[in-house]
């Protein structure tokens, strides 16, 4: 799993505790606001201001063939990262970077993060790209990682 994005230090923690489960999950920083740097306590991967359209595009091909599952987070930043982004949409069109990933057949996470996205809770129910099958509470106290139930994509294997 790919965290894309911080909203504060949730994803760092997130990844380091499906970490201890064996699963990989890494942490890509793509906010460069030096002010917010303390309240993210961490990130794996990291693309600094400046970095080239062409980089930021290897870099989405790399996370392709590594990662099966990309959680976003943080009010507006349902992006690959605010260049990628601005460069995708401005060939193709607004959200391309996140067709992409669609098209590529990986799964997409958002978690909202509260009154700061914008979004009336009545409304974020609505979208059924959110969540449209919810598992019982058993499989998600004990989950495991998709590699130990032996359905084990690229992005699914367990550190070592």
């Amino acid at each position: 799993m790919l965290f894309v994005g911080q909203a504060y230090y949730h994803a760092w923690y997130l990844s380091r505790a499906l970490r201890k489960l064996g699963w990989r999950a890494d942490v890509f920083n793509f906010d460069h606001n030096p002010s917010d740097t303390d309240v993210f306590h961490g990130n794996d991967l990291e693309l600094r201001p400046g970095t080239s359209v062409s980089a930021h595009l290897d870099f989405l091909e790399q996370a392709l063939d590594t990662y099966d599952v990309f959680h976003f987070s943080n009010a507006h930043a349902l992006a690959f990262g605010f260049e990628l982004q601005s460069h995708l949409g401005e060939l193709f069109h607004p959200g391309a970077d996140i067709d992409l990933l669609r098209a590529h057949g990986k799964k997409i996470v958002y978690s909202n993060n509260g009154c700061l996205d914008g979004v009336a809770q009545s409304s974020f129910a609505r979208w059924d790209v959110v969540l449209t099958w919810r598992p019982p509470v058993s499989q998600v106290v004990g989950a495991r990682p998709p590699a130990a139930r032996g359905r084990a994509g690229r992005g699914a294997r367990p550190r070592r």
